[in-house]
């Protein structure tokens, strides 16, 4: 996925123009890192976290005018958040046993969240623990977010459908 596309998935009015600091949990090569980048407003901050110090190392400092923080630590493990204003999981969530537990930890951060995912309930070997929407939603009103919705959808060069949703502890 290119960066443009991935920008697209997940662009809403909360973060498209936005001055804030967010934090991606699991950025991996920092696709949608970047991509984040590209909506929020220059001088905002993103801390990427990931295990992988390679592909932390392959993040620019700075991008579109967004600092970039790169953070080596497993999330899954436990992680203290810092204090930002919104939690990005960009096809992370499906790596985590508890799906639940890791939504508490993020809304520990802030009250709001932006996840991609791949709809499918079908398990492998590179989404161990799929969470397809329905139950992402089912997820978030159980860990305590008020509102969930669907921000974006787009077919998967894998195979399938990868949807991006908002959340908010706020009702609408």
């Amino acid at each position: 996925m290119e960066i443009r596309e991935a920008a697209g998935l997940i662009r809403c009015p909360e973060v498209d123009g936005a001055r804030a600091d967010w934090c991606d949990l699991g950025c991996g090569v920092g696709i949608f890192t970047l991509a984040l980048a590209e909506l929020l407003e220059p001088g905002s901050a993103i801390y990427a976290v990931d295990r992988d110090r390679r592909a932390l190392a392959l993040l620019p400092k700075l991008h579109h005018g967004v600092s970039i923080r790169a953070v080596e630590a497993d999330f899954t493990q436990g992680y203290a958040l810092p204090a930002v204003s919104g939690v990005l999981m960009a096809n992370s969530l499906h790596f985590a046993e508890d799906q639940r537990g890791m939504l508490r930890m993020a809304r520990t951060a802030q009250a709001r969240l932006l996840i991609v995912e791949y709809e499918t309930s079908a398990a492998n070997a590179f989404c161990p623990y799929p969470i397809g929407y329905a139950r992402l939603c089912d997820e978030l009103a159980e860990a305590g977010y008020a509102t969930a919705r669907r921000i974006g959808v787009r077919s998967s060069r894998f195979g399938g459908m990868m949807y991006a949703a908002w959340a908010d502890v706020s009702p609408p």
